[in-house]
């Protein structure tokens, strides 16, 4: 599975006038994503809660039950697809499982699902997340994930 994780990014961004290409670390990556979707900055791997970024001023960590509250994940399946992009954007993990998911929930100090397989199955069925069909047991945010996310799960939107 290592040889299929990409140990950088290509980051293009292009405007008026403006273009711009670069190779960018996984841990850049998911700064720039969490900051493109109104975010705080995300510390790089590594960093500590008080360290600083030259260019951006104090790094400012933002909590799971924070991310819940602001991307208004309110049923438990949307809870699912927020902690699992959560993961992703603030911890470095291209992909989660259930297990890690039930910890999350104690960590946001969120009741835990009645029934995590229902809520699991709803996100699936819903195409917000998906099975790695190469690592059964591994879950990732879709693209529909993704949008939902950022529409704050808001299905008019959809």
């Amino acid at each position: 599975m290592a040889d299929s994780v990409s140990e950088e990014f290509k980051l293009t961004l292009s405007g008026d006038g403006l273009e711009v290409q670069r190779s960018v670390t996984p841990q850049q990556a998911a700064s720039i994503l969490s900051i493109i979707m109104g975010g705080d900055l995300v510390p790089p791997v590594g960093l500590a809660s008080n360290a600083t970024v030259a260019s951006a001023g104090p790094v400012v960590r933002l909590s799971l039950r924070e991310f819940l509250d602001e991307v208004g994940a309110n049923k438990k399946s949307d809870q699912i697809v927020a902690i699992g992009h959560y993961m992703s954007l603030h911890e470095g993990e291209a992909s989660f499982t259930r297990e890690q998911v039930k910890e999350r929930f104690k960590v946001a100090r969120e009741p835990m699902p009645a029934n995590l397989p229902r809520d699991f199955g709803t996100a699936l069925n819903a195409g917000l997340i998906a099975e790695d069909h190469k690592v059964p047991g591994q879950y990732y945010i879709t693209k529909s994930g993704l949008r939902a996310i950022e529409g704050r799960f808001d299905v008019s939107k959809k």
